[in-house]
């Protein structure tokens, strides 16, 4: 059952784990003592057959795509089991020249045009209750409070292109 899962569904050790002891439970045990899962799992983990930083990896890097934020992000893979080395390692940017300010705007950006905030909006002049709204869809993304002001105070898809390139290291 465990190597059908592993095979089937991306998955963590710790996710691999909960799965086992839930369908134990469901499907009951009758064993004299009850099973190592944990050990089941690491063993998994040894063969190859389950990897969390490859896991953390692809999470976060779909998840970046999609938009969110990294606290949003870390929240996930902090759900899965993800140790924090493989968070700070899957929450690094790709590219070594790359400032981490830099990308988090950039995917803030992402989740406004996707969302239709901020300088994306349908309507020119959002009112307070609407600006109150976008504001906290960013923060619930996962994104921080300055940069999300900064996305969506801008006037227009130029003012943030702007924005990206003056807080890029020189």
């Amino acid at each position: 059952m465990a190597l059908g899962y592993a095979a089937r569904y991306a998955t963590t050790a710790a996710k691999l784990a909960r799965y086992l002891a839930r369908k134990l439970r469901e499907r009951g045990w009758d064993g004299d003592e009850p099973p190592d899962v944990p050990a089941l799992a690491a063993r998994l983990a040894g063969h190859g057959y389950v990897d969390d930083r490859v896991y953390a990896q692809t999470k976060a890097r779909g998840m970046a795509a999609r938009g969110l934020g990294a606290r949003r992000v870390r929240g996930a893979l902090s759900a899965a089991g993800v140790c924090a080395e493989d968070q700070d390692a899957a929450l690094a940017p790709e590219d070594a020249d790359t400032d981490p300010a830099t990308a988090a705007l950039a995917t803030a950006i992402a989740f406004a045009r996707r969302r239709r905030l901020g300088p994306f909006a349908r309507e020119p002049a959002p009112d307070p209750a609407r600006r109150q709204k976008d504001m906290a869809a960013m923060l619930r993304a996962g994104h921080g409070m300055d940069t999300a002001r900064q996305v969506l105070r801008a006037t227009d898809a130029a003012a943030l292109e702007a924005l990206i390139e003056s807080a890029a290291p020189q």
